[in-house]
């Protein structure tokens, strides 16, 4: 999320933002309302919109620039099958002024140091999705505790329990 100093310019940010994600359904739905809603502000010229609309573009042609540099691919062999990945890798360098910036790079001119370091991301990221499927895992044994309920919420109500708290208990 785009970050706001100031509380009440941020309060108004985040309203906006919820306004939103009420009253739109999907993304492309959502994306029309929140360009029509920035549009009013920076019309109210509400300086934090400006702030909000440039890091937007920004960030718009940071990803736009990364999926052009994914669409170079190359065909890698692992355990005899053949899987098609970009040839470049997300990275961090440390620019001349001291700030860290993220880039794609070819993965051929990356340093090994890189790619160690790339490594121990990845292994976290599956440390995280492991965690994510254990909290899906515990929702779904709600539906075998409950049939017929429809949601976890449905499922915490019918059998009399706190959802929070059942989360919360070793499994």
């Amino acid at each position: 999320m785009i970050k706001i100093a100031e509380p009440n310019a941020r309060r108004e940010y985040e309203a906006l933002l919820n306004a939103v994600i009420a009253e739109a359904d999907g993304t492309g739905e959502r994306v029309a309302l929140m360009d029509r809603f920035m549009e009013d502000a920076i019309q109210a010229h509400r300086h934090w919109a400006v702030q909000v609309e440039g890091a937007a573009r920004r960030n718009g042609y940071a990803a736009e620039i990364k999926t052009y540099l994914k669409r170079t691919r190359v065909v890698i062999n692992l355990n005899d099958r053949e899987i098609s990945k970009p040839r470049t890798i997300g990275t961090r360098r440390e620019s001349d002024d001291g700030k860290v910036i993220d880039l794609q790079l070819p993965f051929e001119v990356l340093t090994f140091d890189q790619i160690r370091d790339k490594r121990r991301e990845y292994l976290t990221q599956i440390n995280a999705y492991t965690d994510n499927l254990a909290v899906a895992d515990r929702l779904l044994a709600l539906a075998e505790m409950a049939p017929g309920s429809n949601t976890p919420a449905e499922a915490a109500k019918l059998l009399g329990i706190v959802l929070d708290e059942y989360l919360g208990m070793a499994s």
